[in-house]
């Protein structure tokens, strides 16, 4: 019993002594970090327009960091120059595309999308799903006016909201009337259909899934009104 009492009594010394330790240990670091403030601050006195450049530096550089990484890999920011998708998206409108939108869910039919052109992939298009994987898209004649057109995809008439007048059953003549979309591609087509070059006039007609860069979110910036204005692209 008085061994194991001795021993205890030992190790406790030593944890006081390791204790005591760690503070003077504490409180010689805290000296040296008020020390280097001091300097620092005399510093900053001595040269303020300095430091106060290089804070504003160090704020801009992070900030940059962090829009390159958004850019690179969380959303596109882009411009658009061309009328094929009016009336919902105007002629040199803003917009955001999120690039993590197919992560999870694969591109549905209806959805707004900014993808490389298959004809020419250093050129990116915005244009809308309008053929899935496996559908029969067929561009018919409409029964009560040969001259206008509807979508036809597996056989149902395509209700499509999002025209903006009548969709020409030719609008330029030697245009492709019917599509079978292969695994893994997609046939898109512009909202403005009398005024757009899509998938009916390309010599590569579909979008490969791995092409798509981003589902397009929501407009920032009218290129009409040349004011920021906030759309939903649906």
């Amino acid at each position: 019993m008085d061994k194991l009492e001795i021993t205890d009594l030992d190790e406790s010394r030593q944890k006081s002594r390791r204790k005591k330790a760690e503070q003077k240990k504490d409180v010689a670091l805290h000296k040296a970090g008020r020390r280097q403030k001091r300097k620092e601050s005399k510093r900053r006195q001595k040269h303020p327009v300095l430091f106060a450049l290089l804070d504003d530096l160090e704020i801009i550089g992070v900030a940059l960091a962090i829009s390159v990484f958004l850019l690179e890999f969380i959303i596109i920011n882009a411009r658009v120059p061309s009328g094929s998708m009016v009336s919902t998206i105007g002629v040199g409108d803003r917009l955001i595309g999120f690039r993590l939108a197919y992560a999870a869910e694969e591109p549905q039919r209806g959805d707004v999308i900014i993808f490389r052109f298959p004809d020419d992939e250093s050129q990116r298009f915005i244009k809308r799903i309008i053929g899935l994987p496996g559908d029969s898209v067929e561009i018919r004649r409409n029964e009560e006016n040969p001259d206008l057109a509807d979508v036809w995809v597996n056989g149902v008439k395509l209700d499509e909201p999002y025209l903006d007048e009548p969709m020409l059953y030719d609008p330029i003549p030697g245009g492709k009337h019917t599509f079978t979309v292969p695994e893994g591609s997609y046939l898109v087509l512009g909202d403005n259909r009398n005024h757009s070059n899509d998938a009916r006039f390309w010599t590569n007609t579909y979008v490969t899934e791995d092409k798509i860069l981003a589902k397009a979110i929501f407009r920032y910036f009218s290129g009409t009104t040349h004011f920021l204005s906030f759309k939903m692209i649906q």
